[in-house]
């Protein structure tokens, strides 16, 4: 890493080196996904059971919608990551024309999907509130005291 940071290697070397960083970046983050997604599961397993406490089914839907909403930041990210990646590779001027053209076909789908992770996180938020609003105007849910009632309208 010092000697990429250095300028002190070859620029196959380097290449080589931005692939194999590229590549971690991506499994990290989908290892950050598949944990959110095992941890939705369980909690989705737990809410399902009806074994739990009318606090505790709240405060798992409530980890809910912040997972889903984690979710969208570790995709965004990993989008971040690869744009930047193939806009490093564009500026370098080390392309043929075809691969240019893939690199900017595929930079075109990143800002699609982007714009779709955006916009579910958006559905989702508003999804969220519009619960927690409900739950508002409802009263008082049987064996909620007033003070997660309270929480949910704040």
């Amino acid at each position: 890493m010092r000697r990429l940071a250095a300028g002190n290697l070859s620029p196959e070397e380097g290449e080589e080196i931005r692939r194999w960083l590229a590549a971690v970046q991506q499994e990290r983050g989908q290892i950050q996904l598949r944990i959110l997604a095992d941890e939705e599961k369980e909690l989705q397993r737990r809410l399902k059971s009806g074994v739990l406490s009318a606090e505790e089914a709240e405060e798992a839907r409530r980890r809910l919608a912040a997972i889903k909403q984690e979710k969208a930041q570790v995709k965004l990210q990993m989008l971040a990551h690869e744009e930047k990646e193939l806009l490093r590779k564009l500026n370098s001027g080390m392309l043929s024309a075809e691969e240019e053209a893939a690199l900017r076909k595929r930079l075109e789908a990143i800002g699609t999907e982007r714009d779709e992770v955006i916009w579910q996180a958006l559905l989702d938020a508003e999804k969220e509130l519009q619960r927690k609003l409900k739950v508002c105007s409802l009263g008082r849910p049987a064996n909620t005291s007033h003070l997660v009632l309270l929480s949910l309208c704040w």
